[in-house]
């Protein structure tokens, strides 16, 4: 099938209402794939990014049919002078999650071959298309990267686990999924929340939005700082793009700021995106003074919200901190690609840091704590 390729901003604008009907229809409905998501995200740093050099490159799969229904949108850019294809979202933080294409279910086979097709045919223009952590049980993803695979050389490598909850009917039935140790530290932790520290909890609601995005920015900077990390928030551009996504998917019930009190004092946070009955948690924050354990509280009641309101699943999103598997066991698979046009100086390249470099470095680490950090 012809592909048609989408390279004007005016363009991407005007496709909100196909796209979101293409995700809701797709095989693996993901918040990051949403048109609001992905234009907005572009709005804010496509232009940016590649020294300056990011145009558009998104891919339409249409049916032969006289109206040209939509079967699948590939929702990439280009930078490096055109050389390097990477999916929107990618390359500028905030970074998306379980990128890929927005394919109709029914229409895997036929979307996925057209677009590999046409990479073949248009080989001049490009040398290296990346995805970052693509999640494995997204069918049409892997079905993409399968096809690739087959026409040009790659290279591919375990991404990061992403740890995420199947939540079950009642929050007393998750909790029995914990060993006995974890679970009674739960429960006693949440009891003593609403005994000790008079916890209550609420949903940011749509119309005191600049309150939340306060608290936010103030409890996620608090953490930052307990880490002895900066707060990306400090970035206008980056405060800007989450003010204005939030305004845009809170009134879509796309978006949740659950916010955790102590004695009516916000202590604790959690940003979260909702679709499709999953909930991905995008940002959590809590007070630095830990008393009362506001950030493992904070995520119970969220849980308990999520499970009366019949969600499917939690989303724990990037990261390995350790806090995560004290919730679940369960984590998703995913993988890091790089498809070349051909054996070209970027495989080599990108070879040599793989397979020299990079272990070089973590054997030098190696060396250094071995001769200068003495034992206690």
């Amino acid at each position: 099938m012809p592909v048609k390729v989408i390279t004007d901003v005016s363009e991407f604008e005007s496709m909100r209402e196909q796209w979101n009907t293409l995700v809701e229809t797709s095989a693996y409905p993901n918040i990051f794939t949403t048109w609001e998501w992905s234009f907005l995200w572009w709005k804010y740093f496509g232009q940016t990014i590649g020294k300056r050099d990011g145009t558009l490159f998104i891919l339409l799969v249409e049916s032969d049919a006289p109206e040209g229904e939509l079967l699948a949108i590939f929702p990439l850019y280009r930078t490096g002078n055109g050389r390097f294809l990477y999916w929107i979202g990618f390359g500028a933080r905030p970074c998306a999650e379980y990128l890929g294409p927005i394919i109709r279910r029914d229409a895997i086979d036929v979307a996925v071959q057209s677009v590999c097709d046409f990479l073949v045919n248009d080989a001049g223009r490009w040398d290296c298309l990346f995805f970052e952590d693509y999640a494995l049980d997204d069918p049409g993803t892997s079905a993409f990267a399968d096809c690739l695979k087959q026409k040009f050389p790659s290279q591919t490598k375990l991404g990061e686990l992403r740890y995420f909850i199947a939540l079950p009917d009642s929050y007393d039935a998750y909790l029995k999924t914990l060993g006995k140790h974890n679970r009674d530290n739960k429960k006693n932790r949440l009891n003593k929340s609403r005994s000790t520290y008079q916890a209550t909890s609420e949903v940011i609601p749509v119309d005191e939005l600049e309150r939340g995005f306060s608290i936010l920015l103030n409890l996620t900077t608090e953490s930052r700082q307990r880490l002895k990390q900066t707060s990306p928030y400090l970035l206008e551009n980056y405060r800007d793009f989450h003010r204005e996504i939030l305004e845009t998917l809170l009134p879509m019930n796309r978006a949740l700021i659950f916010l955790l009190k102590y004695s009516d004092q916000p202590v604790g946070i959690l940003y979260c995106y909702l679709l499709k009955n999953k909930c991905y948690a995008h940002q959590h924050g809590c007070v630095s003074d830990q008393t009362g354990s506001p950030g493992d509280v904070t995520i119970q009641n969220m849980m308990i919200h999520l499970i009366d309101n019949h969600f499917a699943e939690f989303d724990f999103l990037r990261g390995s901190q350790w806090y995560k598997s004290s919730y679940t066991e369960t984590t998703r698979e995913t993988e890091m690609l790089s498809i070349y046009r051909n054996k070209n100086a970027v495989f080599h390249r990108d070879r040599m840091i793989e397979q020299l470099f990079k272990p070089l470095k973590r054997a030098l680490k190696y060396l250094v704590k071995k001769l200068f950090i003495r034992k206690p």
